[in-house]
């Protein structure tokens, strides 16, 4: 089940926590003034978590958008915050994958992934001070997209089917970029020449790397959650 936000009348879900300049930071969902959740930033503050106001930014919630967070990562001084954009009006709704970044103080810009997908999103980011990779969906396939001085572009990645439940970080394993899903794993050192694995059985939930070493966390048919590891 979704976390909420410290519970409550008006909380939303948990996006994720992240480490700025020393400060700790939670990202979620929040009501506002205005209908819709905004994408709310909590920093801790003495013994409390203090949430702050952005009212009229990028991460606010207005009559014809709804902006949805599900996953954050440090960007130098900045975070980045994955999600998706749902938009209304024209008597349709349709979700589109987006980042938003900025500092604790702002200014907040929300970038729009490239994409001709009738539906997708992002679900996972992570940056490792060159670049942000953040990985999605589009209509039941996996995508990804690099962010890098402020420019965004598609990453082509091998054909792989996604859903959000297993849409994870990119991970680097043995210098390489390395996604992980459920019908394979695609690992490259340039970004455009992939190399496609099969993948452990079940449903992947979390991988990470240490050296040489990649692992991959998977719930199976029966329930059961198995450990895996790959030697690359």
């Amino acid at each position: 089940p979704g976390i909420e936000v410290f519970g409550g009348w008006g909380a939303g879900g948990l996006a994720g926590m992240a480490v700025v300049n020393g400060q700790p930071v939670i990202v979620g969902g929040h009501a506002s003034s205005h209908p819709g959740l905004d994408i709310a930033v909590w920093l801790h503050q003495g013994d409390d978590w203090v949430r702050q106001s952005f009212d009229g930014t990028a991460l606010a919630a207005t009559h014809d958008l709804l902006p949805f967070p599900t996953a954050v990562a440090v960007d130098g001084s900045d975070l980045v915050i994955a999600g998706f954009a749902q938009h209304l009006g024209g008597g349709k709704v349709w979700d589109a994958a987006a980042i938003w970044v900025g500092g604790l103080a702002g200014p907040w810009k929300r970038i729009d992934l490239p994409g001709d997908a009738a539906a997708s999103s992002a679900q996972a980011v992570s940056c490792d001070g060159e670049r942000c990779i953040i990985t999605g969906e589009a209509d039941g396939a996996l995508v990804a997209w690099s962010l890098a001085h402020g420019e965004v572009a598609p990453i082509p990645i091998p054909n792989l089917e996604a859903a959000d439940r297993d849409v994870l970080t990119a991970v680097i394993w043995a210098g390489r970029t390395t996604l992980v899903a459920s019908d394979g794993v695609a690992t490259s050192t340039d970004l455009s020449t992939w190399l496609l694995f099969t993948g452990p059985s079940g449903t992947p939930i979390a991988a990470t790397s240490s050296g040489a070493i990649l692992y991959v966390l998977t719930t199976e048919a029966d329930g059961s959650v198995r450990l895996w590891s790959a030697t690359g």
